[in-house]
């Protein structure tokens, strides 16, 4: 019986995932007519989708030619390890900011394409936030999106442009506030209504992640930011390694 859902939305996705799923669920090297029987593929589009995922380290054959998971399947899971490992880190230093700020503090952490939310503190009087465990691709509009800029830039020209293409405006405006959060450790964007304060987690020179502190003007108030800001810092320097 096939796996693939004839109404899906991405019907091309759909497929390449029942496969990717197929195999790894199998215990066992998959060939290509089972893997082709099963899902009820035509034999041009199996190979294609085959092809691609083998391509991207997802899919790969053993010894008697027949498919198994590849190494990129063990990459995922240790990406959801990192996750999970700097969601228990940081989930203390979340408790702490937001008792220290009096606002709601939040961590992410970044994969290299995406950020996803790993953590929450919540401040009645302050703002929402993001919730946890959703994620983020939409990066070009939030002040950690200077550290996803220079990470990118330093690490992965071509994610920048699957990630960000940012305009000429918007580098200039990652490039004042990385200036500013070498300076003192942290960055401040403010909006209407809306104060963000953030830093980077790092783990050597790849960004891993970032905290940040949502409150308006009124919950931090101009002279409550310098505190505030290095409390951040100290725990996302803290947090990185």
């Amino acid at each position: 019986m096939s796996d693939v859902q004839d109404n899906s939305p991405a019907p091309a996705l759909d497929r390449g995932l029942a496969v990717l799923e197929l195999v790894c669920r199998a215990g066992r090297g998959i060939g290509f007519g089972e893997l082709a029987s099963r899902l009820a593929l035509p034999t041009a589009s199996a190979a294609r989708l085959v092809r691609v995922l083998v391509g991207r380290g997802y899919l790969a054959k053993d010894t008697e030619g027949n498919y198994v998971a590849g190494p990129a399947v063990g990459a995922l899971s240790a990406i959801e390890s990192a996750a999970e490992a700097l969601a228990r880190a940081a989930a203390p230093r979340l408790a702490a900011l937001r008792d220290g700020c009096a606002n709601t503090a939040i961590g992410f952490h970044w994969n290299g394409r995406t950020l996803a939310c790993i953590g929450k503190a919540m401040h009645p009087e302050s703002i929402v936030m993001q919730e946890v465990g959703t994620v983020r691709t939409d990066l070009l509009g939030y002040p950690w999106s200077a550290f996803v800029y220079r990470d990118l830039l330093g690490h992965d020209p071509h994610g920048l442009l699957l990630c960000l293409a940012p305009t000429y405006e918007q580098v200039r405006r990652f490039d004042k506030l990385l200036a500013r959060c070498a300076e003192q450790g942290y960055a401040v964007v403010d909006e209407p209504h809306i104060r963000r304060l953030t830093a980077p987690l790092m783990a050597g020179t790849r960004l891993v992640g970032a905290l940040a502190i949502g409150a308006t003007p009124a919950s931090l108030p101009d002279g409550r930011v310098a505190s505030c800001g290095a409390l951040l810092a100290t725990h996302a320097h803290a947090l990185s390694t």
